[in-house]
């Protein structure tokens, strides 16, 4: 799974360099997006005996936003992937 996010960077990379990186905006669930990709990466956290949390105290207003759906579940994933593989063990909390 993290191989086909890999080869995604590496082609924004790549459009980015040539001007050709097109952003869609749509609305989502921030929440929703960062719960899926929690549960993505649980089984290389659970290899390490690290727990992924989610907090949020935000409303339902608040978690609908405007952006790249694709470029933020890819920011997240970088994110909790560098986490785990940095982390020795422990919990990676995610603030909302």
């Amino acid at each position: 799974m993290f191989q086909k996010f890999l080869l995604c960077d590496f082609l924004d990379y790549n459009r980015l360099r040539n001007e050709c990186l097109k952003l869609v905006n749509c609305k989502f669930n921030i929440e929703i997006e960062i719960n899926e990709t929690l549960e993505l990466c649980s089984l290389n956290a659970k290899k390490k005996s690290i727990r992924l949390e989610l907090f949020s105290e935000l409303t339902l207003e608040q978690k609908e936003i405007l952006n790249d759906q694709n470029r933020i579940k890819q920011l997240i994933i970088n994110f909790v992937g560098n986490s785990i593989k940095f982390q020795k063990l422990g919990d990676i909390k995610v603030i909302l």
